[in-house]
């Protein structure tokens, strides 16, 4: 059995907490990714399946509202970034 240093065990618990927290990362990236291929797809097929064009229009409109709101949505700031340590001091 190794005996390794207090260092050493924090750095590997350092390491391991790093790798577990970018996986996690990429997971939540893959799973929003097909979230959105999803939504997209429902979308697609909710326009193949319209009766009229104005269920159509009225689709195509209610999907580009949503697309503005969701690139209008104000961006989060870094965790430590300045205007957020405003509200701890």
């Amino acid at each position: 059995m190794l005996h390794c240093s207090n260092n050493c065990v924090i750095l590997f618990c350092f390491y391991q907490t790093t790798d577990d927290l970018q996986n996690l990362d990429k997971k939540r990236k893959e799973e929003f990714k097909r979230y959105e291929m999803n939504k997209e797809h429902e979308y697609r097929q909710e326009l193949k399946h319209a009766k009229d064009k104005e269920e159509e229009e009225r689709l195509r409109k209610e999907h580009e509202e949503s697309q503005k709101r969701h690139k209008e949505h104000p961006k989060m700031n870094h965790p430590v970034c300045k205007n957020n340590l405003v509200y701890f001091l």
